[in-house]
């Protein structure tokens, strides 16, 4: 998000960051629409701790 703000490309970005444009774009975007300090809100993949059912 940083990197977007100082004016770089998503291309740069991906480049410095060696991230996928799918992710680049997908935070790009989430910066632009005010939604970057939720970025906690929906972890992905498995959760941390295992809890017995």
């Amino acid at each position: 998000m940083l990197l977007a703000d100082e004016g770089n490309s998503q291309t740069q970005i991906c480049r410095a960051l060696s991230c996928s444009p799918l992710t680049a774009r997908h935070w790009i975007l989430m910066a632009k629409s005010g939604q970057a300090h939720n970025w906690q809100a929906q972890p992905i993949g498995r959760p941390k701790t295992v809890t017995s059912v």
